[in-house]
């Protein structure tokens, strides 16, 4: 699955919200290829970038969401950041438990 392919999707389905709100999507032109559930993968992206603007500026705010990469061994991981607040610890249990 090209992630590279996967990430212009979602760049533009979530183009009017970064243009209205003069946010960032900041994703490498390099992303690599993986294996995987195409389908998955999107869900995973989708929901991460768009929670990242959902949650990641209050309104009237920009936020900025940028997308990374590194191979570590045998291994690609592919890292989702933003500047938004992030989740309350109370809840870290319930979402990644």
């Amino acid at each position: 699955v090209s992630l590279r392919d996967v990430l212009a999707e979602i760049r533009e389905s979530q183009a009017e919200r970064v243009a209205s709100t003069g946010s960032e999507l900041n994703v490498p032109d390099d992303l690599p290829a993986v294996w995987g559930d195409r389908r998955r993968l999107h869900q995973v992206f989708e929901n991460l970038v768009g929670n990242a603007f959902k949650y990641g500026a209050k309104e009237g705010d920009r936020a900025r969401v940028e997308v990374s990469w590194e191979q570590v061994n045998a291994e690609i991981r592919v890292c989702v950041e933003d500047d938004g607040p992030g989740i309350a610890p109370e809840y870290h249990k319930k979402i990644f438990g």
